[in-house]
């Protein structure tokens, strides 16, 4: 009887048109729970509880249902940073930390979406939704930094440069924990150190004003 009522409210879930969104969260949780390489329409398919054909009628191909969860990610992401900068202090290095970790607090969450973000190789980037996921995500960061131009008055190349540092140290920090390629420098740290409290120590390295 459970396993007959699950069934009827996964029918009527996909009948409402969340069949989409479905077979996204299916794939969210593989990606984050066992790599990209484990995750294939026809096993996504089988766990939802559809046919192996129901996700091409969305999305396609594996490239079109993995874009369309990257933009989702990048939405969700974007927001998230966004949140974290109108709430944290009004100083920018107030900001700026608030922001990185959010970065590093959605990378720890969700490790398979982050890397697949960040792999154009898996994605299509003539999708709309990708195209304009990813560009409200670089605005976030982009917005920023160009604070941090207006209030320091550097030259376009300076400010190029440290916009290009600020998003390589969140990104790359967070890439590299979620990696366990920091394990041992953290181990190495004076007791309660956190990758956290690490973190901004590292950040620090860029001189906000």
């Amino acid at each position: 009887m459970d396993l007959l009522m699950k069934l009827v409210k996964k029918a009527n879930a996909h009948h409402h048109g969340a069949l989409r969104e479905a077979l996204l969260a299916e794939a969210e949780r593989v990606i984050d729970t066992q790599g990209l390489e484990a995750l294939s329409l026809r096993s996504i398919s089988r766990a939802v509880g559809v046919t192996h054909a129901a996700p091409t009628n969305h999305f396609g191909d594996l490239t079109g249902l993995l874009s369309e969860l990257a933009a989702d990610g990048l939405r969700r992401l974007a927001q998230h940073l966004h949140t974290a900068i109108r709430v944290a202090g009004p100083g920018l290095r107030e900001r700026a930390h608030a922001m990185a970790r959010a970065y590093l607090h959605f990378a720890i969450e969700h490790p398979g979406l982050l890397v697949l973000m960040s792999r154009s190789a898996h994605l299509d980037p003539t999708r709309p939704a990708l195209r304009e996921a990813m560009e409200q995500a670089s605005r976030v960061l982009d917005d920023f930094a160009d604070e941090i131009q207006k209030a320091k008055g550097v030259d376009p190349v300076r400010a190029a440069a440290e916009r290009t540092a600020l998003r390589a140290l969140i990104h790359g920090y967070s890439a590299l924990l979620i990696d366990g390629r920091l394990e041992r420098t953290l181990a190495a740290l004076p007791e309660g150190t956190t990758a956290e409290s690490f973190f901004d120590v590292v950040l620090d390295v860029i001189d906000f004003p």
